[in-house]
């Protein structure tokens, strides 16, 4: 039973990709309110189903490929709705689709070349909580100056540039290492 509770809780978390562009979309009262319950939610979720996988030790090959992927669908599904109605956050969606899919080439090339299944390192996950601070507080503050609005997302972007290159650079040792 133990094993498919991080599995469940990635599935909620897919699950809330969809609840969160409903409730963007929708015209319900204190909808805002309701997204950003979601947003956290979708967080909190992501942190407890990795903390249950590794400290019951049921790390799956289904987590390993959907929990990443749950993470990035919700954050680029924020980006995206935040883009719409924030011009000024209209090349966030576009950044983190062409690094992530850059990701999956890089990732793809090793695992098929080389065998070799790349981890999260450090400064992915604190990207990671970046983007979900700068955009916990760009949903709770929507009247929010553009200005601040772009440096909170410049300091997400850098690091998450960072974390990028760090990738690349694990890459190429791996992969000159495997040659």
């Amino acid at each position: 039973m133990k094993k498919n509770i991080p599995n469940c809780i990635t599935v909620f978390r897919l699950l809330l990709v969809f609840v969160f562009i409903f409730l963007f979309l929708s015209d319900i009262e204190n909808k805002n309110f309701y997204c950003v319950v979601t947003f956290v939610l979708s967080g909190i979720s992501d942190a407890l189903d990795g903390f249950l996988a590794r400290r019951f030790q049921v790390v799956s090959n289904f987590g390993k490929l959907m929990d990443p992927l749950a993470d990035k669908l919700m954050q680029i599904t924020v980006a995206v709705c935040m883009a719409s109605v924030h011009p000024s956050l209209i090349w966030v969606p576009g950044f983190l689709i062409l690094k992530e899919l850059m990701m999956i080439c890089g990732a793809t090339k090793l695992l098929r070349k080389d065998k070799v299944v790349v981890q999260a390192n450090f400064y992915g996950k604190l990207a990671s909580v970046i983007y979900f601070a700068v955009f916990f507080v760009i949903l709770v503050f929507p009247g929010m100056n553009p200005w601040l609005e772009l440096i909170l997302c410049l300091s997400f972007v850098m690091v998450s540039a960072l974390a990028f290159f760090k990738y690349i650079r694990e890459y190429l040792f791996v992969h000159k290492n495997k040659e």
